[in-house]
């Protein structure tokens, strides 16, 4: 598999401030860089040896993912998980903080990401492999163990 030929998935409408609590629940395996869940700053096609402009949580790898100075890095993050998991993503945006949240099974992961770009911003997720599948729920309740700081 080329790594540029994952399926990439973006909300409708990005938004620029509020508080948004998305849960992402896995129908099929994490393996092999299958599925990254975050936020783009774009509505454009992903390119991910190219992607300025994602901020996201590689579940197989237990990493974030992020640009910096023109470059992807990653960073260990979260711990392991398998089909039926539940990955939650809070992104919160107002004037003093810009971060995004991750939870799994409802459970406090931590901060992914802070001092986020005062653009618009657009949940999205990234399928690798045809097959993968996901399901999207963005009316479920925000956790009760929730550690942000906003």
């Amino acid at each position: 598999m080329d790594i540029d030929d994952f399926e990439f998935c973006l909300a409708e409408p990005g938004f620029k401030y509020g508080r948004r609590y998305i849960e992402f629940t896995l129908e099929s395996e994490p393996f092999e860089k299958n599925i990254m869940i975050g936020i783009s700053l774009y509505r454009n096609n992903f390119r991910f040896n190219d992607s300025k402009d994602f901020f996201g949580f590689l579940l197989s790898e237990n990493q974030k993912i992020y640009n910096v100075n023109g470059k992807m890095k990653t960073e260990d993050f979260g711990f392991n998980t398998k089909i039926g998991d539940k990955i939650g993503m809070l992104i919160e945006l107002s004037f003093n903080e810009r971060q995004v949240t991750y939870y799994i099974n409802k459970i406090f992961v931590g901060v992914a990401f802070r001092e986020l770009p005062n653009e618009k911003l657009y949940p999205c997720v990234c399928l690798g492999f045809p097959g993968t599948k996901i399901k999207v729920d963005s009316k479920v309740e925000f956790p009760q163990n929730d550690n942000s700081k906003i």
